[in-house]
């Protein structure tokens, strides 16, 4: 349905010729790459614009709520990509949100409890229903097409016995660490799956204790600090 897509008429896409030579590249992935070099994803924000100018939608959601997301979306990265230390990157995110200097410790990582997860996730599936709902609306209006009927298939199949089945795959896939750039990616063309369910199961076995953190190509333990300047693609 790429006819729902707003697009403006002076927005240029560049192409490198070269990579129909030696990628399998489709324009779908040439419009992707494009869209991600103009949104970062990496916060809430981000993925505001790129509703509103792509798809022409407000989300509507309460300033505490938004401020809520904000910081969670901050909070899971430094989790994930920087052991939970607060850098600066961290603070800049949320420095206009009511959590500005709350839940750093003295040692300056951020220590979050259960009920700060609870909080997130219902959050999270608040805001997907807010925007599916939206696009609900204009597939019926238009196609008459209920795309609730495919993410109850989604939701069906994702068992907790398929989630793990999927991530011992991933695991018997990766190689020896520290592993080369562009793993995970290789791993979603073998296994034929989306690059996100392979980077959620390589997170889930690092943070099992399976494999070590790595950073540009280096292994890091728990107790390590690393400076965050750049979030390194595998």
């Amino acid at each position: 349905m790429p006819e729902m897509i707003k697009w403006n008429e002076k927005e240029k896409i560049s192409i490198n010729p070269a990579d129909f030579c030696y990628t399998e590249i489709t324009f779908g992935k040439i419009v992707l790459k494009h869209i991600k070099q103009k949104y970062s994803f990496q916060d809430i924000q981000s993925i505001e614009r790129l509703i509103r100018d792509y798809f022409n939608y407000e989300i509507n959601i309460s300033e505490d709520d938004l401020d809520d997301l904000i910081f969670y979306q901050a909070a899971r990265n430094i989790i994930v990509h920087n052991l939970a230390q607060a850098d600066e990157i961290f603070k800049n995110q949320i420095r206009t949100t009511k959590y500005y200097n709350k839940y750093v410790a003295y040692d300056g990582k951020l220590h979050l409890k259960k009920n700060n997860y609870d909080k997130a996730k219902e959050l999270y599936k608040k805001l997907f229903k807010n925007i599916l709902d939206n696009f609900q609306k204009k597939v019926l209006d238009k196609y008459e097409v209920d795309i609730y009927d495919d993410v109850d298939t989604i939701n069906q199949e994702e068992s907790v016995e398929s989630v793990e089945d999927f991530i011992n795959k991933v695991k018997n896939l990766l190689p020896v660490q520290p592993w080369p750039k562009g793993i995970n990616s290789i791993i979603s063309d073998k296994l034929k799956v989306p690059k996100y369910k392979v980077n959620l199961a390589v997170d889930t076995l690092i943070n099992r204790g399976i494999f070590k953190y790595q950073l540009h190509g280096k292994l890091y333990v728990q107790e390590d600090t690393i400076k965050n300047d750049e979030e390194e693609t595998l």
